[in-house]
């Protein structure tokens, strides 16, 4: 018999043919480790410094590249110009951690224009150790995941003595507005009938 014939066969018979080497009674865990070093034999290892470099790096292989440079925070469903953005930011802000510019580098990747103001920037000073940050969303709109995304990656980002005061988030709006008015003027006159006038 021809193979592509015998798997047909399995096939309209209910049996199921896997393209893996494991016994039918594999563990979870065994098919799982099957399924992710599947692909282990498409990386191309000519030039294995692209897998360290977050311009080059396969998109299968970001998440591995944020996890060995210590990424702290990955949302699996940013888009791989974010996922690049955000490795790249990640690298170049670990030596200013605890800083505001920390936390603007971490938010400007996930394309935020923020705003850090310190408590001795407030006017009047606020609170001693507080500070308040100001987002403004360039081109996206806002969900809860969002608002929460923001804050843990404020808390990463931060000096551990300070306590984030309020987050403002601005959207910005823009089309063309129309202004209208009108004016009614009137005067109240009464009709009677002409019996009726004295």
């Amino acid at each position: 018999m021809k193979p592509r014939f015998v798997r047909v066969l399995l096939l309209r018979l209910g049996v199921m043919v896997n393209s893996s080497l494991l016994p039918p009674n594999a563990t979870k865990f065994e098919k799982d480790l099957a399924e992710s070093a599947s692909g282990i034999s498409e990386l191309d290892l000519s030039d294995i410094s692209n897998l360290y470099n977050p311009d080059l790096c396969p998109i299968k292989q970001l998440q591995w590249l944020a996890y060995s440079v210590q990424v702290d925070y990955w949302n699996p469903n940013w888009s791989e110009a974010v996922q690049r953005a955000y490795i790249k930011q990640h690298l170049e802000s670990r030596r200013i951690r605890g800083t505001a510019g920390s936390i603007k580098k971490a938010l400007a990747a996930l394309n935020m224009d923020i705003t850090v103001i310190e408590w001795w920037q407030e006017e009047p000073q606020g609170v001693p150790g507080t500070f308040t940050v100001e987002v403004d969303l360039l081109d996206q709109g806002i969900g809860e995941d969002t608002q929460n995304e923001i804050d843990q990656i404020i808390e990463l980002h931060k000096n551990v003595r300070s306590h984030l005061n309020v987050i403002n988030i601005y959207q910005p709006v823009s089309g063309n507005s129309i202004y209208g008015g009108a004016t009614l003027v009137s005067d109240v006159v009464t009709v009677y009938p002409s019996w009726w006038v004295h």
